[in-house]
């Protein structure tokens, strides 16, 4: 029985210039993100003699259960890509996570791929480093998601608090910064109800708009490397702003405008801003450190979730060897 987790990821600036087609216009791409305490699971094992070995079926449930003989009629998007590749024998598998993370701006789905590496990996006894299978989920995401951008896999699978660089050469450098900034600040996700997809609302994206988020992410490198938190905070918000800007899809629905607004005019919320591609998700909160959330959470219908910066990345472990008995 095999065991995987990877945690989902949060970006604070960048968003949209890891896209490869704004890479390729203008040469690179950066980005700041964290992973936090919030992750996504795979359970994956093998029958002794049922649909596996039996019936030589692959069994995939998530929100829906899936029990087919071929790889190429899976459904599941990640189980599939990631068992075709590894030409892995019947298995089965399940999917959850701690959060919703369907249209979430979390990147759950490259984080579920992540983790699918890994229990596969640690199935078939095949030995790859985290940075590889992060670079491995983005080029399998690429196949049925070609407006994965390159932040997902490796803001997940990393782990920490990074600043992430993305060249031409499709190089990732991956830079580790302090946590000092998670001990001046509580963060939150408000859950805004809302799901979409983040192909359709990216493909709208006006790539030019975004190029002066790059300028936003040396500044807020600055302000967190120097401590200057009064700047990190307005650099948030700035940078919320510009990315509003860059496609009017990011925020076509009424209730999202209505919460951002409140968010904006409420004295307790340092910064904030909406995460992933836009138009549905979750937002994340900047309050004081030991701020009582319950000030701010009487106004919204919405749920908030408290959050911490998580420094690890993909887990996998073989649980129990059901070859013993």
């Amino acid at each position: 029985m095999i065991f995987s987790r990877c945690p989902v990821r949060v970006s604070l600036a960048g968003g949209s210039t890891d896209l490869q087609s704004f890479i390729d216009r203008y040469g690179e791409g950066s980005v700041i993100n964290f992973s936090p305490n919030i992750y996504t699971y795979i359970g994956l094992y093998e029958d002794k003699l049922g649909e596996n070995v039996q019936s030589e079926n692959y069994v995939i449930n998530y929100s829906e259960k899936e029990v087919v003989s071929d790889v190429a009629s899976i459904k599941n998007d990640v189980a599939r890509s990631v068992l075709e590749h590894f030409g892995c024998r019947p298995v089965t598998s399940w999917f959850t996570s701690d959060v919703y993370s369907a249209g979430s701006g979390l990147g759950s789905s490259s984080s579920y791929l992540n983790a699918y590496i890994g229990a596969v990996t640690t199935y078939s006894d095949i030995s790859m480093s985290r940075f590889e299978i992060c670079s491995l989920a983005h080029r399998l995401e690429q196949k049925f998601n070609p407006m994965t951008g390159l932040q997902d896999p490796f803001g997940c699978g990393i782990g920490g608090f990074n600043r992430m660089h993305f060249d031409k050469m499709g190089n990732v450098h991956v830079e580790k910064i302090s946590d000092d900034l998670f001990k001046q600040f509580d963060l939150y996700l408000l859950h805004t109800g809302i799901s979409r997809s983040s192909t359709a609302v990216l493909k709208t994206v006006d790539l030019e708009k975004c190029l002066p988020l790059l300028g936003v992410v040396d500044e807020m490198y600055d302000s967190i490397v120097n401590k200057k938190y009064g700047d990190f905070l307005r650099l948030i918000n700035d940078g919320w702003i510009i990315k509003k800007a860059t496609s009017s899809s990011i925020m076509s629905n009424d209730e999202l405008t209505r919460i951002d607004n409140a968010l904006l005019e409420d004295r307790y919320v340092l910064a904030h801003r909406l995460l992933g591609a836009g138009n549905g998700g979750y937002f994340l909160l900047f309050v004081e450190k030991d701020f009582e959330i319950s000030r701010i959470s009487y106004k919204f219908k919405q749920k908030f979730l408290k959050i911490n910066l998580c420094e690890d990345g993909i887990m996998s472990e073989r649980v129990f060897n059901n070859d013993k008995v």
